[in-house]
Protein backbone atom coordinates (compact mmCIF):
# COMPACT_ATOMS: atom_id res chain seq x y z
CA UNK A 1 0.00 0.00 0.00
CA UNK A 2 1.48 3.36 -0.97
CA UNK A 3 1.50 6.34 1.38
CA UNK A 4 -1.20 8.24 -0.52
CA UNK A 5 -3.66 5.33 -0.35
CA UNK A 6 -2.94 4.75 3.31
CA UNK A 7 -3.51 8.42 4.14
CA UNK A 8 -6.78 8.45 2.21
CA UNK A 9 -8.17 5.46 4.11
CA UNK A 10 -6.89 6.34 7.58
CA UNK A 11 -9.71 8.76 8.35
CA UNK A 12 -12.33 6.10 7.58
CA UNK A 13 -10.88 3.36 9.80
CA UNK A 14 -12.23 4.63 13.18
CA UNK A 15 -15.72 5.03 11.72
CA UNK A 16 -15.59 1.56 10.17
CA UNK A 17 -14.43 0.08 13.47
CA UNK A 18 -17.30 1.83 15.27
CA UNK A 19 -19.83 0.47 12.79
CA UNK A 20 -18.45 -3.04 13.26
CA UNK A 21 -18.72 -2.76 17.04
CA UNK A 22 -22.31 -1.54 16.81
CA UNK A 23 -23.17 -4.37 14.44
CA UNK A 24 -21.59 -6.90 16.81
CA UNK A 25 -23.75 -5.67 19.69
CA UNK A 26 -27.03 -5.60 17.76
CA UNK A 27 -28.21 -8.93 19.17
CA UNK A 28 -27.31 -7.91 22.72
CA UNK A 29 -29.22 -4.64 22.27
CA UNK A 30 -32.35 -6.63 21.40
CA UNK A 31 -31.81 -8.89 24.42
CA UNK A 32 -31.44 -5.96 26.83
CA UNK A 33 -34.44 -4.15 25.39
CA UNK A 34 -36.66 -7.23 25.57
CA UNK A 35 -35.57 -7.92 29.14
CA UNK A 36 -36.27 -4.34 30.12
CA UNK A 37 -39.73 -4.35 28.58
CA UNK A 38 -40.49 -7.54 30.49
CA UNK A 39 -39.54 -5.77 33.75
CA UNK A 40 -41.36 -2.48 33.18
CA UNK A 41 -41.67 -1.79 36.91
CA UNK A 42 -37.87 -1.27 37.08
CA UNK A 43 -36.79 -0.65 33.49
CA UNK A 44 -35.78 2.93 32.70
CA UNK A 45 -33.62 3.27 29.60
CA UNK A 46 -30.83 1.88 27.43
CA UNK A 47 -28.30 3.48 25.10
CA UNK A 48 -24.96 2.94 23.38
CA UNK A 49 -21.84 4.80 24.47
CA UNK A 50 -18.79 4.99 22.22
CA UNK A 51 -16.17 6.44 24.54
CA UNK A 52 -13.87 5.41 26.06
CA UNK A 53 -15.09 2.12 24.59
CA UNK A 54 -18.19 0.88 22.79
CA UNK A 55 -20.69 -0.57 25.25
CA UNK A 56 -24.37 -0.92 26.10
CA UNK A 57 -25.55 1.05 29.13
CA UNK A 58 -28.79 -0.06 30.79
CA UNK A 59 -30.59 1.82 33.53
CA UNK A 60 -32.91 0.30 36.15
CA UNK A 61 -34.74 1.74 39.14
CA UNK A 62 -35.42 0.05 42.47
CA UNK A 63 -33.47 -2.20 44.79
CA UNK A 64 -32.89 -5.15 42.47
CA UNK A 65 -30.37 -3.63 40.07
CA UNK A 66 -27.65 -6.14 40.99
CA UNK A 67 -30.00 -9.02 40.20
CA UNK A 68 -30.97 -7.48 36.87
CA UNK A 69 -27.31 -7.01 36.01
CA UNK A 70 -26.43 -10.62 36.85
CA UNK A 71 -29.30 -11.94 34.76
CA UNK A 72 -28.48 -9.75 31.78
CA UNK A 73 -24.82 -10.70 31.85
CA UNK A 74 -25.87 -14.33 31.59
CA UNK A 75 -28.11 -13.56 28.60
CA UNK A 76 -25.94 -11.36 26.38
CA UNK A 77 -23.18 -12.57 24.10
CA UNK A 78 -20.72 -9.81 25.07
CA UNK A 79 -21.07 -9.24 28.83
CA UNK A 80 -17.81 -7.29 28.91
CA UNK A 81 -19.51 -4.59 26.86
CA UNK A 82 -22.50 -4.17 29.15
CA UNK A 83 -22.93 -1.70 32.00
CA UNK A 84 -25.96 -1.68 34.28
CA UNK A 85 -26.61 1.34 36.47
CA UNK A 86 -29.16 2.36 39.03
CA UNK A 87 -31.51 5.23 38.26
CA UNK A 88 -32.12 7.61 41.14
CA UNK A 89 -35.82 6.81 41.41
CA UNK A 90 -37.84 6.85 38.20
CA UNK A 91 -39.07 3.78 36.33
CA UNK A 92 -39.75 3.71 32.61
CA UNK A 93 -43.45 3.36 33.31
CA UNK A 94 -43.45 6.57 35.35
CA UNK A 95 -41.49 8.47 32.70
CA UNK A 96 -43.88 7.17 30.05
CA UNK A 97 -46.77 8.59 32.05
CA UNK A 98 -45.09 12.03 32.10
CA UNK A 99 -44.44 11.78 28.36
CA UNK A 100 -48.15 11.10 27.83
CA UNK A 101 -49.00 14.26 29.78
CA UNK A 102 -46.52 16.30 27.73
CA UNK A 103 -48.09 14.90 24.57
CA UNK A 104 -51.50 16.03 25.82
CA UNK A 105 -50.12 19.48 26.64
CA UNK A 106 -48.60 19.73 23.17
CA UNK A 107 -52.04 19.25 21.61
CA UNK A 108 -53.76 21.83 23.82
CA UNK A 109 -51.21 24.67 23.74
CA UNK A 110 -50.10 26.91 20.89
CA UNK A 111 -48.69 24.92 18.01
CA UNK A 112 -44.90 24.76 18.14
CA UNK A 113 -44.68 25.47 21.87
CA UNK A 114 -43.02 22.08 22.40
CA UNK A 115 -40.01 21.38 20.28
CA UNK A 116 -39.36 17.78 21.35
CA UNK A 117 -39.61 15.29 24.20
CA UNK A 118 -38.29 11.80 24.84
CA UNK A 119 -36.86 9.54 27.52
CA UNK A 120 -33.09 9.48 27.84
CA UNK A 121 -30.56 9.12 30.63
CA UNK A 122 -33.22 8.19 33.19
CA UNK A 123 -35.31 11.33 32.70
CA UNK A 124 -37.86 12.78 30.34
CA UNK A 125 -36.02 15.34 28.20
CA UNK A 126 -38.31 18.17 27.12
CA UNK A 127 -37.49 21.13 24.90
CA UNK A 128 -39.88 24.07 24.61
CA UNK A 129 -39.53 27.18 22.51
CA UNK A 130 -37.61 30.14 23.85
CA UNK A 131 -40.73 32.16 24.66
CA UNK A 132 -42.43 29.41 26.72
CA UNK A 133 -40.60 29.37 30.03
CA UNK A 134 -44.06 29.10 31.60
CA UNK A 135 -44.42 25.58 30.22
CA UNK A 136 -41.00 24.56 31.49
CA UNK A 137 -41.82 25.91 34.95
CA UNK A 138 -45.15 24.07 34.98
CA UNK A 139 -43.39 20.78 34.23
CA UNK A 140 -40.72 21.49 36.83
CA UNK A 141 -43.40 22.23 39.45
CA UNK A 142 -45.24 19.01 38.61
CA UNK A 143 -42.41 16.52 38.11
CA UNK A 144 -39.23 17.96 39.63
CA UNK A 145 -36.02 16.31 38.54
CA UNK A 146 -37.83 13.55 36.65
CA UNK A 147 -37.74 16.03 33.76
CA UNK A 148 -34.68 17.55 32.16
CA UNK A 149 -35.74 20.82 30.60
CA UNK A 150 -34.45 23.07 27.87
CA UNK A 151 -35.95 26.38 26.82
CA UNK A 152 -34.84 27.21 23.29
CA UNK A 153 -31.12 26.46 23.26
CA UNK A 154 -30.51 26.76 27.01
CA UNK A 155 -31.05 24.58 30.07
CA UNK A 156 -33.85 25.35 32.52
CA UNK A 157 -34.10 26.61 35.25
CA UNK A 158 -30.40 27.45 35.02
CA UNK A 159 -29.41 28.56 31.49
CA UNK A 160 -25.77 27.74 32.26
CA UNK A 161 -26.65 24.24 33.44
CA UNK A 162 -24.38 21.41 32.28
CA UNK A 163 -25.50 17.78 32.47
CA UNK A 164 -23.02 16.09 34.86
CA UNK A 165 -23.64 12.70 33.23
CA UNK A 166 -22.31 13.90 29.86
CA UNK A 167 -18.51 13.92 29.58
CA UNK A 168 -17.40 17.46 28.80
CA UNK A 169 -14.93 17.86 25.97
CA UNK A 170 -13.00 20.95 25.05
CA UNK A 171 -13.72 21.30 21.36
CA UNK A 172 -12.22 24.00 19.16
CA UNK A 173 -14.65 26.70 18.09
CA UNK A 174 -15.93 26.00 14.58
CA UNK A 175 -14.32 28.07 11.89
CA UNK A 176 -16.63 30.68 10.43
CA UNK A 177 -17.18 30.44 6.68
CA UNK A 178 -15.52 33.10 4.56
CA UNK A 179 -17.51 36.14 3.50
CA UNK A 180 -19.42 36.06 0.23
CA UNK A 181 -17.28 37.49 -2.58
CA UNK A 182 -18.91 40.91 -2.95
CA UNK A 183 -17.78 41.19 -6.57
CA UNK A 184 -19.95 38.15 -7.39
CA UNK A 185 -22.81 37.97 -4.89
CA UNK A 186 -24.62 40.60 -2.88
CA UNK A 187 -27.54 40.13 -0.51
CA UNK A 188 -30.15 42.35 1.12
CA UNK A 189 -33.28 42.21 3.25
CA UNK A 190 -36.30 44.47 3.37
CA UNK A 191 -35.85 47.72 5.25
CA UNK A 192 -37.22 47.91 8.77
CA UNK A 193 -36.98 44.17 9.46
CA UNK A 194 -38.47 43.45 12.91
CA UNK A 195 -39.05 40.34 15.01
CA UNK A 196 -40.49 39.94 18.49
CA UNK A 197 -38.13 38.81 21.22
CA UNK A 198 -38.45 35.05 21.67
CA UNK A 199 -40.34 34.61 18.41
CA UNK A 200 -39.27 33.88 14.86
CA UNK A 201 -39.94 35.60 11.57
CA UNK A 202 -40.39 34.37 8.03
CA UNK A 203 -39.08 36.82 5.46
CA UNK A 204 -37.06 37.01 2.26
CA UNK A 205 -33.34 37.15 1.49
CA UNK A 206 -32.70 38.93 -1.81
CA UNK A 207 -29.70 37.39 -3.58
CA UNK A 208 -28.15 39.54 -6.30
CA UNK A 209 -25.78 37.96 -8.83
CA UNK A 210 -23.42 40.78 -9.82
CA UNK A 211 -20.92 38.42 -11.46
CA UNK A 212 -20.72 36.92 -14.94
CA UNK A 213 -21.67 33.29 -14.21
CA UNK A 214 -24.73 31.56 -12.80
CA UNK A 215 -24.89 31.05 -9.05
CA UNK A 216 -26.76 28.08 -7.55
CA UNK A 217 -27.76 28.33 -3.89
CA UNK A 218 -28.45 24.95 -2.28
CA UNK A 219 -31.14 25.05 0.44
CA UNK A 220 -33.75 22.94 2.20
CA UNK A 221 -36.40 25.29 0.93
CA UNK A 222 -35.24 28.26 3.00
CA UNK A 223 -32.13 29.74 4.56
CA UNK A 224 -31.78 30.32 8.29
CA UNK A 225 -30.21 33.37 9.89
CA UNK A 226 -28.10 33.57 13.01
CA UNK A 227 -28.71 36.60 15.24
CA UNK A 228 -25.48 38.50 15.80
CA UNK A 229 -24.23 41.25 18.09
CA UNK A 230 -23.17 43.89 15.52
CA UNK A 231 -20.65 45.39 17.95
CA UNK A 232 -18.66 42.17 18.42
CA UNK A 233 -19.73 39.99 15.49
CA UNK A 234 -20.53 37.13 17.88
CA UNK A 235 -23.60 34.95 17.38
CA UNK A 236 -26.13 35.45 20.19
CA UNK A 237 -29.20 33.56 18.97
CA UNK A 238 -31.06 31.85 16.18
CA UNK A 239 -33.93 29.69 15.04
CA UNK A 240 -34.34 26.80 17.49
CA UNK A 241 -36.44 24.36 15.47
CA UNK A 242 -35.14 21.60 13.23
CA UNK A 243 -36.15 21.75 9.58
CA UNK A 244 -37.06 18.67 7.56
CA UNK A 245 -37.70 19.76 4.00
CA UNK A 246 -36.45 18.52 0.62
CA UNK A 247 -33.44 20.08 -1.00
CA UNK A 248 -34.29 22.99 -3.30
CA UNK A 249 -31.93 24.84 -5.62
CA UNK A 250 -32.22 28.55 -6.30
CA UNK A 251 -30.53 29.51 -9.58
CA UNK A 252 -29.45 33.12 -9.96
CA UNK A 253 -28.41 34.11 -13.50
CA UNK A 254 -25.76 36.78 -14.08
CA UNK A 255 -27.31 40.15 -13.36
CA UNK A 256 -30.39 38.52 -11.81
CA UNK A 257 -32.01 38.66 -8.39
CA UNK A 258 -33.70 35.72 -6.66
CA UNK A 259 -35.73 35.84 -3.44
CA UNK A 260 -35.08 32.96 -1.03
CA UNK A 261 -37.35 32.31 1.99
CA UNK A 262 -35.56 33.40 5.16
CA UNK A 263 -36.10 32.26 8.75
CA UNK A 264 -34.95 34.53 11.58
CA UNK A 265 -35.06 33.27 15.17
CA UNK A 266 -34.40 34.98 18.49
CA UNK A 267 -33.80 32.04 20.80
CA UNK A 268 -30.71 33.06 22.76
CA UNK A 269 -27.50 31.05 22.69
CA UNK A 270 -25.91 33.34 25.29
CA UNK A 271 -26.94 32.64 28.92
CA UNK A 272 -26.05 36.21 29.86
CA UNK A 273 -28.90 37.45 27.66
CA UNK A 274 -31.49 35.06 29.07
CA UNK A 275 -33.56 32.66 27.01
CA UNK A 276 -34.52 35.20 24.33
CA UNK A 277 -32.47 37.79 22.50
CA UNK A 278 -33.70 40.98 24.21
CA UNK A 279 -35.21 43.96 22.39
CA UNK A 280 -32.68 46.18 20.65
CA UNK A 281 -30.79 46.69 17.43
CA UNK A 282 -29.10 43.50 16.35
CA UNK A 283 -27.94 41.97 13.09
CA UNK A 284 -28.39 38.73 11.20
CA UNK A 285 -25.94 36.60 9.27
CA UNK A 286 -26.84 33.83 6.82
CA UNK A 287 -24.68 30.95 5.64
CA UNK A 288 -25.19 30.27 1.93
CA UNK A 289 -24.18 26.98 0.34
CA UNK A 290 -23.13 27.72 -3.24
CA UNK A 291 -22.99 24.75 -5.56
CA UNK A 292 -19.42 23.73 -6.43
CA UNK A 293 -18.15 26.64 -4.34
CA UNK A 294 -18.78 25.82 -0.69
CA UNK A 295 -20.35 27.71 2.20
CA UNK A 296 -20.04 31.47 2.62
CA UNK A 297 -21.47 33.88 5.17
CA UNK A 298 -23.29 37.06 4.31
CA UNK A 299 -22.29 40.47 5.62
CA UNK A 300 -24.22 41.54 8.71
CA UNK A 301 -27.72 42.72 7.90
CA UNK A 302 -29.69 44.96 10.29
CA UNK A 303 -32.70 43.78 12.29
CA UNK A 304 -34.69 45.19 15.18
CA UNK A 305 -35.81 42.89 18.00
CA UNK A 306 -38.93 44.33 19.61
CA UNK A 307 -41.00 43.59 22.72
Amino acid sequence: MNEETHAGNAGHEPRRDLELEHSKLRGDIDVVRSYGEAHSDAWVDMWIENEPSVRIVALFAGNDVDEHEATLRSLVTHPGQLEVHRSDRYSRAYLDSIAAEVRRMATTTDRGSFRSWGIGGGKLNVVVRASRRDLAQSLLDSYGDAVKLRVGFLGYPDPTMIDPQVPQRRLPAPERPPLLPAEEVQVSVDEGLEVRSGEYLGNILHVHNVGNREIVVLTNGAVTAATVDPRTGSVVGGYEFAQHMPGIEFRVPPGGVVDIPLLVGTASTNPLLGYCVPPGRWAIEVSLNLEDRGIFRTPLLPIEVVT
